[in-house]
């Protein structure tokens, strides 16, 4: 395969059963070079072959999608170029624009009252979005406000919330709500966490608590019908999230600070994390884990993709057609 340069020159690459026919763009990053077509070679530049957007390879060798990354030395004319491939996708929502979200059918595993975390690994289009967005969402106003979405609100010039509907001993039905503000359009992690022992509703950034809202010891949370929506906040589409949502995992306990940021440092760098390797993986309490591009498959008009805590339960699927955007989690 060649591939012309931005700055005029040819590279080649063997595929060497590595890399897809469809690999559909290269980039060579120069950042903080003096001068990107310096001929006395450079060292120590990243190379980025990455594939998104494409269904099954037509050379029919599973590639779909993957790419590489790995390292450019030498001079224009006598290049040295190694890398080796990954598979660690996210998904992109195109926001109101595309109405793209994933669904799965209400379920027992996710009628939670009495302890759930809600976690997932986010690089929004904007931090400061014109309409709200929801990432992980079964929440409902019918009635008494119920169930629990974790979102993008467009409000007071951008904020994560977590919102719950919940029902105090004493004080009856009420909705709960934690916030904190956007503060870039880098990859981040996000999760809320509700107690029922304490009643305390926690939202976390990076690993850090920024907002508690205390309730009545021994408030539940009120369930409902609604289906689990990733990247929208109703189940027809709308309040559509803008931007990437990787690695979204659902508890029926309130992880401690310890575990959560146990999620937050599993990739390193501040990047999405295979909750695989993780210890608390090991307690049981995990009932949804979308590993979003992953482990997702494609299907020639969806994506659908297994539910990694318990295959076969939970499971999800594209509800558009279109949707066909799975990308490389670039930093």
């Amino acid at each position: 395969m060649d591939v012309d340069s931005a700055f005029g020159a040819s590279i080649g690459l063997e595929d060497n059963n590595m890399i897809a026919s469809e690999v559909n763009h290269i980039l060579v990053d120069f950042s903080g070079m003096s001068n990107t077509h310096n001929p006395g070679g450079w060292t120590g530049v990243t190379l980025d072959i990455s594939g998104n957007n494409v269904g099954p390879d037509s050379s029919s060798g599973g590639y779909d999608g993957i790419g590489a990354i790995g390292s450019l030395t030498g001079t224009p004319n006598n290049w040295n170029i190694t890398y080796s491939p990954f598979d660690t996708y996210s998904f992109f929502f195109d926001g109101p624009s595309g109405a793209e979200f994933i669904t799965t059918a209400d379920e027992g595993i996710y009628d939670l009252s009495t302890g759930v975390t809600l976690s997932a690994w986010v690089k929004p289009i904007s931090g400061d979005p014109t309409t709200s967005g929801g990432i992980i969402d079964k929440f409902s106003t019918t009635g008494d406000d119920s169930g629990y979405s974790l979102w993008q609100s467009s409000a007071l010039g951008g904020l994560w919330r977590g919102t719950f509907g919940i029902d105090e001993p004493l004080g009856g039905p009420k909705q709960a709500q934690v916030d904190f503000s956007v503060p870039n359009t880098n990859w981040q992690h996000l999760c809320v966490t509700f107690d029922s022992t304490t009643g305390d509703l926690i939202l976390y950034h990076n690993g850090v608590a920024q907002d508690t809202e205390s309730n009545e010891s021994g408030s539940t949370i009120n369930l409902n019908n609604e289906d689990l929506i990733i990247g929208a906040r109703t189940p027809a589409g709308g309040n559509d999230f803008g931007g990437y949502i990787d690695e979204i995992s659902i508890w029926n306990i309130s992880l401690n600070v310890t575990q959560i940021n146990e999620i937050y440092n599993g990739g390193g760098s501040g990047k999405p994390g295979d909750l695989g390797g993780l210890t608390i993986t090991q307690a049981g309490n995990g009932v949804g884990w979308y590993r979003m591009g992953d482990n997702a498959s494609w299907d020639g008009s969806a994506w659908s993709m297994p539910n990694a805590f318990n295959p076969g339960t939970g499971d999800a699927i594209s509800t558009d057609l279109l949707f066909t955007n799975r990308e490389t989690e670039t930093p």
